[in-house]
């Protein structure tokens, strides 16, 4: 695996390039754009429920641009902020570009690590960003991964949190972060809502590991069709780089208990798994990858299965063309979706999903061009 990898485990947990020592102001950020040809099957409503319905569109997938920038304090320590922001570039107008917040907040740096408060993605999420190399496109691992039913639950980018991120020792790093969710008000069933979340990962010379335990209670996920429950979620990745060919590997572990509205029974879960790989020759980098979720534990075939096949085309060191299949399968009570789960009505979704309904298959065939800087 490269070495990049290495700084990518801390530098992710602020999403960001490692901050300098300065008060300058650094701009970045991430465009792309695709052209996609959607291919689902029309819901069971319909009169003809096995009749095919495909479509065109244009996509920006998680564009965005951010600011970031850091004080020296002296002693070692400096005040560091960021502001990220998505950019609709498919729609430009659109009012929710520059009023959805990406990850955004303010904290301090030093020997002992980095701590900051605001916006930003869960350790549990950021334990595994490494080993999706479809991530931000049509093939993005979490249309299971961290999906319960179809639904992003658990690989979350949360408002209110405070975090902690160590420093890397010898390759490993650690992050723990908690949210305050009860300040949205959305329930205060028992003291309201709130989030724990951590992580552990090591990344030196060829070989990634991570581990991520996340913990969610007195929720009000209304997509569930429950007033209070609690979700607890673990995941393992490994990652290992042979010369020119990387394996990736992943499971995680979902379950979901209902408070309120009491249901029989009350609880269920579902684990999923998925292996992907990486193939560089020179400019050209050829990927694979295959997901599985199982059923969830209360339900007769809820389970899915997602095939995908990529290639990159470097341009340069920051501009790459590309090109992505991705198909879901689903069992007949399963509804996962194809370019991302839908959300869950508590935490950010992909934008790109397609969603067919139950035993249905969506599909995604993906051209696209992607420049970061």
């Amino acid at each position: 695996m490269k070495k990049s990898l290495i700084a990518l485990a801390v530098a992710s947990a602020i999403s960001s390039p490692a901050f300098a020592a300065t008060s300058n102001v650094d701009i970045y950020g991430q465009f792309d754009v695709s052209v996609d040809r959607t291919s689902g099957i029309k819901t069971i409503s319909d009169t003809n429920a096995r009749q095919k319905n495909s479509a065109w569109r244009l996509s920006s997938n998680a564009s965005r641009i951010g600011f970031k920038g850091s004080e020296d304090l002296g002693g070692g320590l400096a005040a560091i902020w960021q502001f990220e922001q998505g950019v609709n570039v498919d729609n430009g107008g659109n009012s929710s570009a520059w009023g959805n917040s990406r990850n955004t907040f303010l904290g301090l740096k030093g020997g002992f690590g980095t701590v900051i408060a605001g916006t930003n993605d869960t350790p549990y999420k950021m334990s595994t960003t490494a080993l999706d190399p479809f991530a931000d496109t049509a093939g993005d691992y979490n249309a299971i991964i961290g999906s319960f039913s179809g639904l992003n639950t658990s690989d979350l980018r949360l408002g209110n949190v405070l975090a902690y991120i160590s420093p890397s020792f010898s390759g490993l790093t650690a992050a723990i972060a908690t949210s305050f969710l009860k300040e949205t008000g959305v329930n205060n069933i028992n003291g309201g809502p709130s989030a724990y979340t951590g992580m552990v990962n090591y990344a030196n010379g060829p070989l990634y590991l991570s581990a991520a335990y996340e913990q969610a209670k007195h929720l009000d996920p209304t997509a569930f069709g429950a007033a209070d429950m609690d979700l607890r979620s673990w995941k393992l990745g490994a990652g290992y780089n042979f010369g020119n060919f990387t394996v990736n590997a992943l499971y995680d572990n979902i379950k979901a208990t209902v408070n309120t509205p009491i249901t029989t029974p009350n609880s269920a879960k579902r684990s999923a798994y998925g292996l992907n790989g990486v193939y560089n020759m020179g400019a050209v980098a050829l990927k694979a990858g295959y997901y599985h979720a199982g059923k969830i534990s209360s339900s007769s075939n809820t389970g899915a299965n997602m095939y995908e096949l990529g290639a990159d085309y470097n341009l340069s060191k920051r501009t790459k063309a590309y090109a992505v299949y991705t198909r879901m399968n689903n069992d007949t009570n399963a509804s996962y979706c194809a370019g991302g789960a839908a959300t869950a009505g508590f935490g950010s979704s992909g934008v790109n999903a397609v969603c067919s309904g139950n035993s249905k298959d969506p599909s995604i065939f993906s051209v696209g061009m992607r420049h970061t800087f």
